[in-house]
C-alpha cells in the first residue's frame, strides 16, 4: 500500500514501525483492572511533567512502602491483591525518569508533604532518601514550598500537566491557556523566589522535615 502512494525506502521502513508499535499494548493495559482513565498512556508519551503536591508524594517518587501505606489508607475497601497491583503500577511508572530518554520532571511540594506521617518514621526517612536520590538525576527538579510562604497561587489544589513534543499532541501549548497552566507558572514562579531546593541544598533542606535522619 505504501508503495501505491510512491512511499519507499527508509520512510517507508519508519511508518511501518510505527504501524508495528501502534498495535503493541503498553505495560500499563495488563493492570486494567487497577487503572481508570488515559492518564498512564498519556504519561508514557509525555516529554515532560509538571506537578504542585499538596498532601502526598508525587507517584513518580514514592518507595514502594510509601505507596502501599498511602493506598491502604485511602482504599482500606481493597484487597492485598489490590493494592500490590496498584504499587507495581507506580513503580513501573517510575521508570520513566531513568530510562534512555527520560521524561523530564519538575515538582513544587508543599511542606506538609514533607511533615504528614505516612507509613512510619522509617517509612518517611527511607522517603526523604528517595527524593535526595531523584533530585541529583538532571532530569529532576524538585522544590519544596515552606509554610511561612503563606498563601500562595497553588491553594486551589494539586495538579499536574503534561507536555508532548509533538505540536500535534495536547499540552499546555494552547492559544488558550487553561486554569491549572496559570496556577503552575504561579506556583514555578512563587517556587523561584519562596522555595528552598532539594537539589542545591538537599541535607539541610530535608532536615526540616520530623523525619529525616540526623545520621544522612
Amino acid at each position: 500500500m505504501l508503495e501505491i502512494y510512491g512511499v519507499r525506502g527508509d520512510e517507508c521502513e519508519e511508518l511501518v514501525q510505527i504501524a508495528r508499535e501502534a498495535r503493541q499494548k503498553g505495560w500499563w493495559h495488563a493492570y486494567s483492572t487497577v487503572l481508570t482513565g488515559a492518564y498512564v498512556g498519556l504519561e508514557q508519551a509525555a516529554e515532560a511533567v509538571r506537578a504542585y503536591e499538596q498532601q502526598v508524594m508525587p507517584g513518580l517518587l514514592q518507595t514502594e512502602e510509601y505507596a502501599k501505606a498511602m493506598i491502604r489508607a485511602a482504599r482500606p475497601d481493597i484487597t492485598t491483591d489490590e493494592v500490590e497491583r496498584r504499587v507495581r503500577v507506580r513503580l513501573n511508572r517510575q521508570s520513566l525518569l531513568t530510562q534512555d530518554d527520560p521524561i523530564d520532571l519538575w515538582v513544587v511540594l508543599d511542606e506538609a508533604v514533607l511533615s504528614r506521617p505516612i507509613g512510619g518514621d522509617a517509612v518517611m526517612c527511607a522517603q526523604l532518601e528517595r527524593l535526595i536520590e531523584a533530585a541529583e538525576l538532571p532530569n529532576v527538579t524538585l522544590q519544596v514550598l515552606p509554610f511561612e510562604v503563606g498563601a500562595h497561587a497553588g491553594m486551589d489544589g494539586t495538579f499536574t500537566i503534561l507536555t508532548f513534543s509533538e505540536p500535534s499532541d495536547p499540552g499546555w501549548f494552547l492559544p488558550k491557556m487553561p486554569p491549572e497552566v496559570c496556577s503552575w507558572r504561579r506556583v514555578r514562579s512563587c517556587g523561584s523566589t519562596c522555595s528552598f531546593s532539594i537539589t542545591s541544598a538537599p541535607r539541610p533542606s530535608v532536615r526540616r522535615s520530623p523525619w529525616h535522619s540526623s545520621e544522612s
